[in-house]
């Protein structure tokens, strides 16, 4: 892949526009969102993508664009045409554009350049052969999550009616890690041992129905013994018992990665199941995106670190240059 400004591009003669709004998505590159066809010429074409990006495909390349005949999410599909549009009409936007994944990618490299199986990542982040275990190693937090959150041992606790057990438990693990700050856990820890909050508790990790609808009872939860739920709060427990499936959500940084690869969903200040599965959507494209890169992660909890340092305020200021670019695809 070469970069190119967009006086490169071609001849001198203005490019036939495209006066269909199809849309389409790179079938090795779904971080870059849904497509729109802005125009084609000389043996190019030239795609306006819901990142922001206009990418230009020589021939040959093409069949990598593939149409997307009912796209699942109506909003993206407005949005890519909405940019489509401006940019047909000669408009510029006058925000700063956004960075790209691959800018994260090579921010990240600067930090750990062996990525996430090297001993910089394993013995800072991971925790290996930690002779002092810290809250930010992630290893020793989904062991003890593994022992202490376990189907049977917080069935067995509900089915002896030991609400305040399950409740501790959650906090036990909680106290071993930076994800939810203090004052949350312990504020979780104050709460009255219900049973409305060991079943949240035990739904949250264990549920049989709809996890949207086990994150939204538990925020309710919380918010019935009047603690405001936080999104670390109420994602982070699932995250260290399941990190293969889910995610603890930042939500600094998570809200500007989903600008970059869902910008069409606006996700509320407030945890709710829906807005989780949007997040949850947007780390497994970045997983995805980095295991095409040849930078594997083990889990979520990998790319969920690897989103809050390449894209919480200080590390935000170093990808402020990464500037709008037309991509010519050869």
């Amino acid at each position: 892949m070469q970069e190119a400004t967009s006086e490169n591009h071609g001849a001198q003669a203005k490019p036939r526009a495209r006066t269909g709004m199809s849309v389409y998505r790179h079938r090795k590159r779904p971080s870059w969102g849904l497509a729109a066809l802005l125009w084609e010429h000389e043996g190019k074409r030239g795609y306006q993508f819901e990142d922001g990006r206009v990418r230009v495909f020589a021939d040959g390349y093409f069949d990598l664009m593939e149409p997307v005949q009912a796209p699942k999410d109506p909003a993206a599909a407005r949005t890519v045409r909405r940019l489509a549009a401006r940019r047909k009409a000669g408009e510029t936007s006058r925000k700063r554009p956004m960075p790209r994944v691959a800018d994260q990618i090579g921010l990240f490299m600067q930090q750990f350049p062996e990525g996430f199986t090297g001993e910089a990542w394993l013995r800072e982040v991971r925790g290996k052969d930690a002779r002092r275990v810290l809250k930010r190693h992630r290893d020793p937090a989904v062991t003890l999550a593994a022992e202490q959150l376990a189907r049977g041992a917080l069935a067995e606790a509900i089915e002896f009616e030991r609400w305040g057990e399950v409740r501790d438990r959650a906090v036990a693990v909680l106290r071993t890690t930076d994800l939810v700050r203090r004052r949350d856990v312990e504020h979780l820890a104050a709460l009255a041992p219900t049973r409305a909050l060991a079943w949240a508790i035990y739904n949250l990790l264990h549920g049989d129905q709809d996890h949207a609808r086990s994150v939204d009872a538990f925020a309710r939860e919380l918010e019935r013994q009047r603690l405001k739920p936080s999104w670390p709060l109420v994602t982070a427990l699932p995250a260290l018992r399941f990190p293969m499936r889910h995610v603890c959500v930042r939500p600094s940084a998570f809200r500007e990665q989903l600008r970059m690869v869902k910008p069409s969903l606006k996700p509320a200040s407030a945890p709710t199941g829906r807005d989780y599965l949007g997040y949850l959507e947007a780390t497994t494209i970045i997983s995805q995106e980095l295991e095409a890169n040849g930078r594997t992660p083990r889990d979520l909890l990998d790319v969920a670190h690897f989103i809050w340092i390449t894209l919480r305020r200080a590390a935000r200021e170093r990808l402020s240059g990464a500037g709008e670019r037309v991509m010519t695809v050869h």
